[in-house]
């Protein structure tokens, strides 16, 4: 293996890294919302989670 593939190789380990982060990241902030109780929350709750979660990330 060069030294180009293997940077290539952890490049893209660290960019599936990276995504991973963000999409704990949404979830946690989608589960913080939930817990705020229903009423206003609950709306922004459900708007905020299809903006968010997309197919792309299931």
């Amino acid at each position: 293996m060069t030294r180009s593939e293997s940077d290539r190789i952890a490049a893209e380990r660290y960019v599936d890294e990276l995504e991973g982060a963000n999409l704990t990241r949404r979830i946690d902030d989608a589960i913080a919302l939930a817990l705020a109780g229903p009423g206003e929350e609950a709306e922004e709750f459900r708007r905020a989670a299809g903006a968010v979660v997309s197919e792309d990330d299931w």
